[in-house]
């Protein structure tokens, strides 16, 4: 089997799986999505502004948003975010939410989205150094504070490094409370990524996504170009969603 038969034989399993009860297509999905996403962004949301739109390279998936707490008590667990991207200058943050069923849209999501777009960005980063405080996944919350630090938004302890490796240290739950918010507080734009259109939102559709995937011309973006013409035509669990192949 070649390179192209295999590529074939990823996106029929996807096109096959997606129609079965409990498959979570999106997140087997997503890294597809993400190879195309910011400049599928910086195209549709720019022929909307009517201005050139020009993102970070740098994008976050699986953002942690923290969950208030009940009754007014502390909360680390969160909701996860499918992408975030920014501006190039930092003007503004785009949270990405990713549907490869229309059938999945919950209004609960709708409700804490909206919340993290009133309270900000800055807010929302606040959160996140209290849950990296209180997580025991410390190196991957660090790995996602550095990516943010780079983009300018938070300074952390010069002597982080440190404490974290090669095994955390006694020391570094007070280190981590030395991280500190700074930088630019950009609005927050909540954009969803849908097989078809919901006109209630601000909604990039999968025939949308699929013009700028057509323009390159690999087995991969041919492949799943085709997927998501077909996605974005039949509903999951309808007859014949399977493209030829």
């Amino acid at each position: 089997m070649d390179t192209t038969d295999r590529i074939n034989e990823i996106f029929k399993r996807l096109d096959d799986w997606r129609d079965l009860p409990a498959y979570q297509l999106e997140r087997r999905a997503d890294i597809f999505f993400s190879l195309y996403l910011k400049e599928v962004l910086e195209k549709e949301l720019g022929k909307r502004e009517n201005k050139k739109i020009e993102l970070h390279e740098v994008i976050i998936p699986e953002f942690p948003i923290k969950k208030k707490g009940k009754g007014g008590r502390e909360s680390n667990q969160s909701n996860k975010l499918d992408y975030v991207l920014f501006a190039r200058d930092r003007s503004k943050v785009y949270f990405v939410e990713l549907k490869t069923d229309s059938g999945s849209w919950r209004e609960k999501q709708d409700k804490y989205l909206n919340n993290a777009q009133i309270a900000a960005f800055a807010e929302l980063l606040k959160d996140l150094t209290k849950i990296a405080i209180k997580t025991n996944e410390k190196q991957k919350y660090y790995r996602l504070l550095k990516m943010l630090a780079c983009l300018g938004f938070l300074n952390l302890p010069s002597d982080i490094e440190d404490y974290l490796y090669p095994k955390p240290k006694r020391g570094l739950k007070s280190c981590f409370e030395k991280i500190a918010v700074t930088g630019p507080n950009p609005p927050i734009e909540i954009v969803y990524v849908l097989p078809r259109m919901k006109q209630s939102h601000t909604c990039i559709d999968f025939k949308q996504f699929a013009e700028v995937v057509k323009k390159y011309d690999d087995s991969i973006s041919k492949r799943f170009a085709e997927s998501l013409e077909c996605w974005a035509e039949t509903k999951a669990g309808a007859p014949a969603t399977m493209p030829p192949t």
